[in-house]
């Protein structure tokens, strides 16, 4: 009996004396914007981290529905890259949860390929001629932003954990076209790659520490 609570002992302490420096995780929300992201941290100090988020951004759609054509925010193809960075510090944090405050920025990188009927120059035998119909225009933006960030993160097992966090932020965009009729701006709701305003942010993390 002694031996038994012995061992219970050292496996506890041993337990406890495990001290995780990395953690990689999935943040599932990037998929409502047709997007893959990735959360890293790094253990810097005590209960201190630094985040990084890499993001890739990749869709295609029909253009098919006439009634999407030439509305704000309708595109045929994606293509995007991102980065956040942050600094993250766990104010309350034992073997089961850490409770924390987090803020930094972001950057957005999204190229946008989508038709609109309208007056455009075409080229033939050398010369140049206009004609109305449907083309294929091109807008890249660039966004950046900064936020602050207030998560919980529950442990179920030592080194697995669920993430849920809340906050808000601010975004500056900007874009180019060869569009010049009536450009798409892609600013329509919070979520679009061309908006600029402030956000509210809300989100899940699955993952785990080593």
């Amino acid at each position: 009996m002694l031996f038994f609570v012995a061992n219970v002992s050292l496996a506890q302490q041993n337990k406890e004396e495990i001290e995780y420096k990395n953690s990689i995780g999935f943040v599932p929300h990037y998929l409502i914007m047709n997007g893959l992201g990735l959360n890293y941290e790094r253990k810097i100090g005590d209960k201190q981290w630094l985040a990084l988020a890499p993001q890739l951004y990749a869709n295609e759609q029909s253009e098919s529905n006439s009634y999407d054509l030439g509305s704000d925010g309708f595109y045929t193809s994606l293509l995007g890259v991102g980065l956040t960075v942050m600094h993250k510090y766990d104010f309350i944090h034992d073997l089961e949860r850490s409770i924390y405050i987090a803020y930094g920025m972001e950057f957005n990188y999204f190229e946008l390929k989508y038709p609109y009927e309208a007056w455009y120059t075409y080229e033939e035998n050398g010369l140049e001629y206009y004609t109305y119909g449907i083309a294929e225009y091109k807008e890249t933006i660039q966004r950046a932003g900064v936020d602050i960030l207030i998560g919980y993160r529950w442990h179920p097992l030592s080194n697995f954990y669920t993430e849920i966090y809340t906050g808000g932020g601010i975004r500056k965009s900007f874009s180019e076209t060869n569009q010049t009729t009536n450009p798409q701006k892609f600013d329509e709701y919070m979520n679009g790659y061309g908006y600029t305003g402030t956000v509210f942010l809300i989100g899940l993390k699955i993952g785990f520490l080593y």
